[in-house]
């Protein structure tokens, strides 16, 4: 059962990644929305301090009795996607790892550049191992940290990879769903 709740949180989360990153507008004028001055989600990817302040988006619903899954979205100005996900609620002081035993604590993060339908996920046999720590929950606010390697296809290339370091997230708006 956890296994299909696990999946059922990766397939959403990879589908709400690319449904919103292949968005186009019907008009000439690129979509130039500001971004969110409330929320915030930064990470050092590969080095590289990134703002993913656009779109920036966390909630939380109940997919089935007694089980929930967590989300937490932002995009770059370039549109670059970092998400994540987990199938529990979020609780301030807890950290969802990916080498947890329990799959509803083991994290999803996935990285997708605009430009591209690859996506980087997951990389369950890092020396740094993914992980999401919630610092503060309440009924509209979720912040936390999130660190890890991800890899684009541990069978066929196992050295693609990106590595998130000190990424902070501040959602203003999250929503908690029945």
């Amino acid at each position: 059962m956890m296994k299909k709740i696990k999946n059922l949180a990766l397939l959403s989360l990879a589908f709400v990644a690319t449904s919103l990153s292949s968005c186009k507008k019907n008009n000439a004028t690129p979509d130039k929305k500001a971004p969110d001055t409330t929320s915030t989600f930064v990470a050092t990817v590969n080095g590289v301090v990134t703002e993913f302040n656009f779109n920036v988006k966390g909630w939380e619903y109940g997919v089935s009795p007694g089980h929930r899954i967590t989300a937490i979205e932002g995009k770059a100005s370039d549109s670059t996607t970092l998400a994540i996900s987990f199938s529990a609620p979020a609780i301030a002081g807890k950290t969802y790892s990916d080498d947890d035993t329990n799959d509803s604590n083991r994290p999803i993060i996935i990285y997708q550049k605009p430009t591209s339908t690859v996506q980087y996920y997951n990389d369950h046999y890092a020396s740094n191992v993914p992980s999401v720590t919630i610092t503060s929950v309440t009924s509209t606010t979720l912040d936390g940290t999130v660190k890890g390697r991800l890899i684009k296809d541990p069978a066929t290339d196992k050295a693609d990879t990106v590595l998130i370091t000190d990424g902070k997230f501040h959602i203003s708006n999250f929503v908690q769903k029945p």
